[in-house]
């Protein structure tokens, strides 16, 4: 496993998180695509060739796709308000969800 781009992932999904805590949802957008772009490739569906066995490792095999399609929801979100809906705490939740369950042990990295 390279612990440098789990570490990478990791600090910039605290990042995240705490843009969204704290409403700077400016911040947010600006650095969500950077995340997205770390993990799927740019123009394609799966995951970069670089973190793709690390994923593997890290992410139980039942939640692969789960997480590959929020990432991909991550990636095409443009706005936190449609159709009346506030999406801000559904994605804070499943940020959340990801950094604590998901890559909850690699806090020691």
């Amino acid at each position: 496993m390279n612990n440098k781009n789990i570490k990478l992932i990791t600090d910039k999904l605290d990042e995240l998180i705490n843009y969204l805590e704290n409403n700077n949802l400016e911040e947010f957008f600006k650095n969500k695509n950077e995340f997205c772009s770390m993990i799927i490739n740019e123009n394609s569906e799966d995951f970069n060739d670089t973190i793709k066995e690390d994923i593997k490792i890290i992410v139980p095999e039942n939640l692969i796709e789960s997480f590959k399609n929020f990432i991909k929801y991550l990636k095409v979100l443009r706005s936190m308000k449609s159709d009346g809906n506030d999406y801000t705490q559904y994605t804070l939740d499943n940020i959340r969800y990801i950094r604590k369950e998901i890559f909850k042990d690699l806090n020691i990295l």
